[in-house]
């Protein structure tokens, strides 16, 4: 099985260097909270520091507790979407595909796309379309990379989803 990187329903997967970046995000996080946390209960009950300074600390505490639960988030989804990819793996068939993009009338963002996607099975000619949403987390638009003749992917008839597979180097 090749590696995949992006499905047609998900877009991109996330890749070991993101993951290791989230990662870092959160274990930062947690040091940030727990060092201000720190910091905070220091100032407030050892130095009289004035309250601009705690509330800057306390705030900054703030952020280092939230930006982990964030990234965790990210993490938990990408996990989710790996583990229904695992299950459509059941039929996968592998083929060449044409991916162009389309632009999409009436959304909300200036330059929105869809992915269409165009190949043949045991002489039978599938066309599928990515969905288009103007919510950042799930835009489609970095996938444009993805467009181009003879883009290897897997198609699984049973869930009829479209999977692309990592470029092999030449």
């Amino acid at each position: 099985m090749k590696k995949v990187v992006a499905s047609l329903k998900y877009g991109y997967l996330l890749n070991k260097p993101m993951k290791c970046l989230l990662w870092g995000g959160i274990i930062f996080g947690i040091a940030l909270a727990v060092s201000l946390g720190v910091c905070y209960g220091i100032g407030v009950f050892e130095f009289n520091s004035t309250k601009d300074e705690i509330m800057a600390c306390f705030g900054w505490a703030i952020i280092g507790i939230f930006a982990p639960i964030m990234y965790v988030v990210v993490l938990v989804r990408d996990n989710k979407r790996r583990k229904e990819i695992k299950i459509w793996q059941d039929d996968f068939v592998e083929a060449e595909a044409k991916v162009i993009n389309i632009p999409v009338e009436y959304a909300f963002n200036n330059n929105p796309l869809a992915l269409r996607v165009k190949f043949e099975i045991d002489g039978i000619e599938y066309i599928k379309e990515s969905k288009y949403s103007h919510r950042g987390l799930d835009n489609n638009v970095p996938m444009r990379k993805l467009a181009g003749d003879n883009v290897s992917i897997y198609y699984s008839a049973k869930y009829d989803q479209v999977v692309f597979i990592k470029k092999q180097k030449s």
